[in-house]
């Protein structure tokens, strides 16, 4: 059995997962990162302990929302607050068992290959579009994270010169113009600007993407500017994964994946023009299957692989 755990900044998701993909058992717990290190560790240790009574254990994976070496240490993790945390030493210490931490994509990939949208393709890409724009490569049936296991990070390639501050510091990065949260900014500055919009309606300082892509559905002229942005600036990181390793998939998760078959055919659209044509025409794009679980599913299939 094995122990397979997402880490999030605001909840800790795990599940007893055997070798066959049946899940035995769910807990979640919260983070609580603003109560501090030894909090989160006392919540992941309560939510370890739970998956684990009357198991034999043998391994324990986490998905982990930052940058994380190849020997399991977090190098980084903004939205805690960590930097150079041996997260791995620690458990090993208390359970015993072998111990496996990678980013949060690269689980999530390896969850979709094993039983997901990814299942039977030996090269693919995977991106996951929310609050920002995440990567990760399988190439040749392995995991490929480059030399420091930081490989993928598609969010930042630069798209456009001196453009959008973005958090990393630097201006132009694709995550400004391609995520759920850089379509969301572009509607709002758009009707701060006097532009109509079925929105204005509603309080658009709340607005969230599904809004947006539900009122593009309707024909809202807007709306379907902000989508088709998005999703012509995704597929030009899209087309610079395929011009440059020519996967056989790309499979898109996220929050945003949930507008389906609407986002899904402006992606191919922008894509099959900005591509190579020979490395398109053997593309399968497809949306993710797992959802909120490719990872869980991803930790499990990373001591099974």
């Amino acid at each position: 059995m094995y122990i397979c755990i997402d880490f999030g900044g605001t909840n800790i998701r795990g599940a007893l997962i055997d070798k066959n993909a049946k899940i035995h058992l769910r807990h979640r717990v919260k983070t609580e990162a603003f109560h501090g290190f030894d909090k989160v560790c006392d919540n992941l240790f309560e939510l370890i302990d739970k998956l684990s009574q009357n198991v034999k254990l043998k391994a324990i994976g986490i998905g982990f929302p930052g940058t994380v070496s190849t020997d399991s240490v977090i190098v980084t993790a903004p939205n805690l607050g960590w930097n150079n945390v041996n997260l791995s030493k620690i458990l090993k210490n208390k359970y015993n068992v072998e111990i496996k931490i990678d980013n949060d994509v690269n689980m999530a990939i390896r969850g979709e290959n094993w039983i997901g949208a990814g299942k039977n393709y030996k090269n693919l890409f995977m991106l996951t579009v929310g609050t920002g724009v995440g990567g990760a490569f399988i190439l040749n049936n392995t995991m490929f994270g480059g030399t420091d296991n930081n490989a993928g990070e598609i969010g930042h390639i630069n798209v456009e010169k001196d453009g959008i501050l973005c958090a990393c510091g630097r201006k132009g990065c694709l995550e400004q113009y391609a995520s759920a949260s850089a379509m969301v900014n572009f509607v709002k500055e758009k009707l701060l600007n006097g532009e109509k919009s079925i929105i204005e309606s509603n309080n658009y300082q709340h607005i969230e993407a599904k809004e947006i892509f539900d009122n593009a559905r309707k024909g809202d002229k807007l709306c379907i500017q902000a989508v088709d942005r998005m999703c012509y600036y995704l597929s030009v990181g899209i087309s610079s994964v395929v011009n440059l390793i020519n996967p056989q998939c790309i499979i898109i998760g996220g929050g945003v994946s949930h507008a389906g078959l609407y986002f899904l055919e402006r992606i191919k659209y922008y894509s099959e023009i900005l591509c190579l044509d020979y490395s398109y025409k053997n593309l399968d794009i497809k949306l993710a299957k797992l959802g909120d679980e490719a990872g869980i599913f991803g930790c499990a299939y990373s001591f099974i692989e």
